[in-house]
């Protein structure tokens, strides 16, 4: 009888090895998580509720072992059908605070300390050329050598070889610019060392694609070819959009890269004029709903800040908690200063205001500056005003307020002028520091009589 009973034990384990062979078992917990956990894997996107003291568990359809990403912050993990993970972070911190464990802890740890290496430094930059890409190559050998040692399995190992070469070769992409900035000599021009280090990587690689090492290569490495070779398009921006068109036939690589190129050219720019060409090829070439719609939904809100658009309306509090609101100054430009204490170009804008303000004092125009430290800085922003009288009205953004995502600010320092009428004239304005502002604040006030 007790064989008998042994034997069927045996079979239950089998049964339940065997129909794990197509999935992964997923489990953990996000401290201080939303109400779910996304996982990235190919072309799905896995989602998992957490319980109300942030556990989650689920599992994963999988034929073969591939990377995946941990969503929002795209840490990179390693999943094989047939296996288990346990995953334990918290929300502030999803890449530093990472354990794993499970029969994937040992890749996934491996991934998270690769992860936190620095491998390239200042002083590699000031490396003359040949002698920084016999460095680089060093250090892809040395980090394969480190891995092969592990002794992971086959799969994992092949890939990861590859995913080395990309890091490395993400950090060389920057060698032009960072060694002209760092050794001051600005009669470099690369060479043929580097061209040839950086044409060896297959750049199309769609088994490394969810991978974040592989889309910062890729993202770089676009700009970089653009930058270099391909200096003659009528602006940079849109030959960086036609050098996808022409070397990626990938859709889900194309329509990552135009899709991130669309982000940064208007968070760089802190608007849309003229992105004309790039939103044009986008709208036609992109193939993904969800990128599209992602796209448009950041462009309808950048549309409304947009030359003769009415000025989202604002309320905040200024250094003495008094109320500040937008109605309050019809009939007068007002011109917004938006920053933080701890941000040094934005204090360096703060005596530039001081003369602004000086010179058009008395006119139909007030200074007001928008602090976004928030929160428990709020302290640091006050602490900062008491030391020097700076120039303007000086208000305050906390978390409850719209202020900052009604006026997309995603930057720091930004400039923002308002006409008479409460309509946007510029929202990414002039400024104080150049001459442009002046010129500007002129014509508007000659307009208006500008006295008050």
């Amino acid at each position: 009888m007790k064989r008998i009973y042994c034997f069927w034990i045996v079979c239950l384990y089998t049964l339940i090895a065997c129909n794990r062979q197509d999935f992964v078992l997923v489990t953990g917990r996000i401290e201080n998580g939303d109400s779910v956990v996304a996982i990235w894997v190919k072309d799905s996107v896995y989602t998992f509720p957490l319980d109300e003291n942030y556990f989650f568990s689920g599992k994963i359809d999988l034929k073969k072992e591939m990377y995946a990403s941990l969503m929002p912050n795209s840490v990179d993990l390693f999943l094989c059908p047939g296996e288990d993970i346990e995953i334990y972070t918290h929300r502030a911190n999803m890449q530093g605070a990472l354990v794993c464990k499970g029969s994937l802890g040992g890749i996934n740890t491996y991934l998270k300390e690769q992860e936190m290496i620095t491998f390239v430094n200042k002083d590699d930059y000031l490396l003359e050329e040949e002698k920084f890409v016999k460095k680089m190559e060093d250090i892809i050998e040395e980090r394969i050598q480190l891995l092969r040692a592990k002794n992971f399995n086959k799969a994992f190992t092949q890939l990861e070889e590859q995913r080395i070469r990309f890091a490395v070769g993400e950090k060389a992409v920057f060698y032009p610019l960072y060694h002209k900035q760092f050794t001051a000599d600005s009669a470099y021009r690369m060479g043929k060392a580097l061209q040839d280090f950086l044409s060896s990587f297959p750049v199309s690689s769609e088994e490394l694609f969810v991978t974040k090492t592989y889309r910062k290569f890729l993202l770089s490495y676009v700009y970089f070819q653009n930058r270099y070779f391909f200096i003659n398009r009528r602006n940079y921006p849109d030959g960086v959009v036609d050098y996808i068109l022409e070397h990626f036939q990938d859709k889900e690589i194309r329509d990552f890269l135009l899709s991130e190129v669309i982000y940064r050219y208007v968070w760089e720019n802190n608007g849309l004029k003229g992105a004309d060409y790039m939103l044009e090829v986008f709208r036609k070439e992109c193939s993904d709903p969800g990128k599209l719609e992602s796209v448009n939904e950041m462009l309808r809100r950048w549309e409304r800040l947009e030359p003769g658009k009415e000025a989202p309306a604002f309320v905040l509090k200024d250094s003495r908690g008094r109320e500040r609101m937008l109605a309050a100054y019809k009939g007068r430009y007002v011109y917004l200063m938006v920053w933080a204490s701890w941000c040094m170009p934005c204090k360096k804008e703060l005596p530039f205001l001081a003369e602004l303000e000086k010179k058009y004092r008395g006119r139909d125009v007030c200074f007001l500056t928008v602090s976004i430290d928030g929160g428990q800085e709020g302290s640091s922003w006050e602490e900062v005003l008491k030391q020097e009288e700076y120039a303007g009205i000086h208000a305050l953004w906390d978390e409850n307020n719209d202020f900052r995502a009604d006026y997309m600010v995603i930057s720091i320092p930004r400039f923002i002028l308002i006409d008479s009428e409460g309509r946007v004239l510029d929202a990414n304005a002039p400024r104080p520091s150049g001459k442009r502002i002046y010129t500007c604040l002129d014509s508007c006030l000659k307009k208006t009589g500008g006295a008050n």
